[in-house]
């Protein structure tokens, strides 16, 4: 996708290049400090994998996961509440 253009940041002890559409509008970044890929809009994945890989070929982009392999979910959303799992892992109370 040629509509897509990467641009380079630094600032704040980051190191990141940034995939984007025309009009300014982040997809993703590359954080180069620690290698991880960032993609905000599922729609331009692909693409912009593909357009970090053009502008940096000699640089090792990580294995990236199937689209449909979901990331882990930490905090309340992963306990599906506040106090579910906290509730759910105390023996019931019988009277």
């Amino acid at each position: 996708m040629s509509e897509l253009r990467i641009t380079q940041w630094q600032r704040f002890g980051h190191d990141r290049w940034y995939v984007g559409l025309p009009d300014g509008t982040a997809v993703g970044w590359l954080d180069r400090t620690t290698g991880r890929i960032t993609i905000t809009d599922a729609r331009y994945g692909h693409a912009a994998l593909d357009a970090l890989q053009q502008a940096v070929p000699d640089y090792e982009l990580p294995a990236t996961r199937p689209p449909d392999e979901a990331r882990p979910v930490v905090g309340a959303q992963a306990r599906g509440g506040a106090g579910e799992a906290r509730d759910a892992a105390r023996p019931p109370v019988t009277a």
